[in-house]
């Protein structure tokens, strides 16, 4: 009983201080049937908000979906359209660029994989047919969109009914409408989420053979480079969901273990290569679910929720007030770090308990060479007896912001 109350008081304490709210809203339409996993979601200008196909296991028959859905966050309603022309699909991907929605790959109920791509245009609300990729087929594949270019890369191709994890990364010109190859992607894998920011992208986590991953890279279009990030704090997952608000990014459930879901959110802040746990979903827990942003918010739902893909939601829950009200950076008055220069442990006192702490040391690349997570603590002692002699910079994250001061072991 005293694990759950303090589970309970851990929430409300992140609750009232980041005034995060989770919103179940309206259901996709047609009950049961409409449950699924593998659709694909996107946001046109933040204000029309879309969802294409999809999957679901009856018994031993597979069934996939080409139903198209605009949902209007304002009345909370879903308004069907006309199908979706590339036909019945699971695992397609999509990316925006100036309003048009490109939507593509994926596959048929039977396994079978295609190339194709469609444009969408909002403002006829007519689908138009580009160029098909020039890579293979595949399903769990991500697409980001960078500047005025669109990218596609990783995913699972299947043959004689076993995967094959990819690495190859394409760019889609939508003036020229075509398709040009860049730099393969650090390793194979699928599942991995994708989302770009300002003129920069970034893909990770997901699944290699036998493997869940932990890392995120970043990829300059100029350059034609990846440079590993930081990756999530505490775990490593696959078939999460991503999407980006106000110049922040947000991962949202995933697979960490086979068949095991986690209901985690997280928030990465590019500027300053962090990650900050948000309030996690109230639902099942689920991997392959939509996400989109619409009126300031983001929207979760639909997934695997199960051990089969008969186990499916067609939920919708609407995530508001993300911005942590005090957001920001930590008064570095407020916590003492000694002794500093240090040689095995370093202290850190801070004013006051906190529900959440996140503790990161990092070296002068960028790298991250230690870390814990804590909650409901105030004074900390943080080994660094493993790590090399020389300067760093430690890293504080609380519920409440961050602060960075460098700390040299000597």
């Amino acid at each position: 009983m005293k694990s759950i109350l303090s589970a309970f008081f851990l929430c409300l304490i992140l609750n009232s201080i980041t005034a995060q709210t989770w919103t179940q809203k309206s259901d996709i339409p047609s009950g049961g049937s409409r449950t699924r996993l593998s659709a694909t979601a996107f946001s046109i200008n933040d204000t029309a908000s879309f969802m294409i196909g999809g999957l679901k296991k009856s018994g031993t028959t597979w069934v996939a979906y080409d139903d198209f859905w605009k949902y209007n966050a304002s009345s909370d309603t879903w308004i069907q359209k006309g199908n979706f022309p590339g036909g019945k699909k699971y695992g397609n991907i999509s990316f925006v660029i100036d309003s048009i929605a490109y939507v593509g790959l994926g596959s048929n109920q039977l396994g079978v994989p295609n190339q194709e791509f469609w444009a969408y245009n909002i403002h006829t609300d007519a689908w138009t047919q580009i160029a098909d990729f020039p890579g293979n087929g595949r399903v769990y594949s991500s697409a980001m969109t960078i500047g005025s270019k669109g990218y596609v890369g990783s995913g699972v191709e299947f043959v004689a009914g076993n995967p094959v994890y990819l690495d190859d990364f394409w760019e889609y010109n939508p003036i020229l409408n075509t398709w040009s190859q860049k730099v393969d992607y650090p390793e194979v894998r699928g599942g991995t989420v994708a989302f770009g920011i300002g003129n920069k992208g970034y893909m990770g986590y997901g699944q290699s053979p036998g493997i869940f991953n932990h890392d995120l890279h970043e990829y300059d279009p100029l350059l034609n480079t990846w440079i590993l990030k930081s990756g999530f704090p505490t775990t490593s997952i696959a078939f999460g969901s991503a999407v980006v608000h106000q110049g922040k990014a947000y991962i949202l459930g995933g697979e960490y273990l086979d068949l095991i879901y986690t209901n985690k959110v997280w928030e990465y802040d590019v500027d300053n290569n962090t990650w900050q746990q948000k309030t996690s979903f109230p639902g099942t827990p689920r991997r392959n679910a939509i996400a989109f942003v619409q009126n300031n918010s983001i929207y979760y739902g639909t997934g695997q929720t199960g051990a089969s893909e008969e186990d499916c939601e067609d939920d919708l829950w609407e995530f508001s007030n993300i911005t942590s009200i005090r957001d920001g950076l930590i008064n570095s008055q407020s916590i003492s770090i000694y002794p500093n220069p240090a040689s095995s442990i370093v202290n850190i006192k801070l004013e006051r308990k906190h529900a959440f702490l996140n503790i990161q040391l990092v070296d002068l690349l960028g790298q991250i060479v230690l870390e814990n997570i804590y909650s409901d603590q105030q004074h900390i002692s943080f080994d660094i007896n493993q790590i090399q002699k020389g300067s760093y910079f430690i890293s504080i994250t609380t519920e409440e912001g961050k602060t960075t001061q460098k700390l040299v072991k000597n």
